[in-house]
C-alpha cells in the first residue's frame, strides 16, 4: 500500500494554535482550496466521525473516516465508508529545533487490483501534492508571524 508524508515546520506559533487549527476540520475549505467540505457528523473529546468531500487529479472523492483525538499531538484518521478501499493516516504535532513539525501521513489503496501497478504512483504523486497545500494551508492559518520552514 502507498505511503505518502509530508511535513512543515511551524516557527513562532503556539502548540496550541496549530492544534486548534487542525481540529477546526469544517474550516479547511476556507484555506485549503482541494478540500471542498468537511462536516463533524459526530464530536466528543477523544473521538469524532467526519465526513470529507476533496479534490484530486480533478476528481472529487468522498469519504466517512474515524478520528482519533490526543489533544495537542496527534489525530488519527480511519475511512470507515468512502470512495476508496483504504484511507488512512495521522497528523502529528511534535517539538522541533525552532517550533513544531507538523506531519501529515496518509496510507491509501485504491482498491483496483488490476491496475494498482498503474494508479497506486499517480494516487501517490497527487495525494502527496494536495497533502503539501493542505499542510502550507494549515501553517498558514494556524501562524502570527511565525515563518514556514519547508521539510
Amino acid at each position: 500500500m502507498p505511503l505518502v508524508e509530508t511535513n512543515v515546520q511551524i516557527v513562532g506559533v503556539p502548540r496550541q494554535a496549530i492544534w486548534d487549527t487542525l481540529i477546526d476540520f469544517e474550516a479547511y475549505p476556507s484555506f485549503m482550496d482541494d478540500v471542498i467540505s468537511v462536516e463533524y457528523l459526530r464530536r466528543y473529546s477523544s473521538s469524532a466521525e467526519s465526513a470529507w468531500s476533496v479534490l484530486l487529479n480533478g476528481s472529487e472523492l468522498r469519504w466517512i473516516e474515524r478520528d482519533d483525538f490526543r489533544p495537542l499531538e496527534r489525530i488519527d484518521f480511519e475511512q470507515i465508508e468512502g470512495d476508496i478501499e483504504i484511507w488512512q493516516g495521522f497528523w502529528e504535532i511534535s517539538d522541533a529545533a525552532h517550533g513544531f513539525d507538523v506531519r501529515l501521513q496518509v496510507e491509501f489503496d485504491i482498491g483496483i487490483p488490476s491496475l494498482s501497478d498503474i494508479l497506486n504512483p499517480i494516487g501517490a504523486r497527487a495525494i502527496k501534492a494536495n497533502c503539501r497545500r493542505m499542510l502550507t494551508g494549515l501553517q498558514s492559518r494556524s501562524m502570527r508571524g511565525g515563518q514556514l520552514v519547508s521539510g
